[in-house]
């Protein structure tokens, strides 16, 4: 079954986010380009098989369904809407900064 994929405004802001600061900060447009090119590719395949990727390990968060994908250094978070088929991705963020946190504040 082919599922709809649908970005949050969260996680458009999290994709500007990570290549203005590879692009600018890193000053790499190359490299900035291509991760996100390989993030939205990763975000797309969610289309085929979104439940096959865990669920975070953490409450409320685990028992409300969100699920995570790593890609490169990046984790990109999201619902999956089985009734709808659908999938919602909520946030793309750097993994090595304190997930769980990230997403509470949210």
């Amino acid at each position: 079954m082919i599922y709809a994929v649908h970005i949050s405004r969260e996680a458009e802001e999290d994709l500007r986010g990570i290549y203005a600061y590879i692009a600018f900060n890193l000053l790499s447009l190359k490299n900035a380009q291509g991760q996100v090119n390989r993030l939205e590719k990763a975000i797309l395949s969610l289309d085929e098989f979104p439940l096959a990727h865990r669920l975070v390990s953490f409450e409320p968060w685990r028992s409300r369904g969100l699920r995570f994908m790593a890609c490169d250094n990046f984790l990109i978070f999201y619902f999956v809407f089985e009734e709808k088929h659908e999938v919602v991705v909520s946030r793309v963020l750097y993994g090595k900064r304190d997930i769980e946190k990230v997403i509470n504040d949210n």
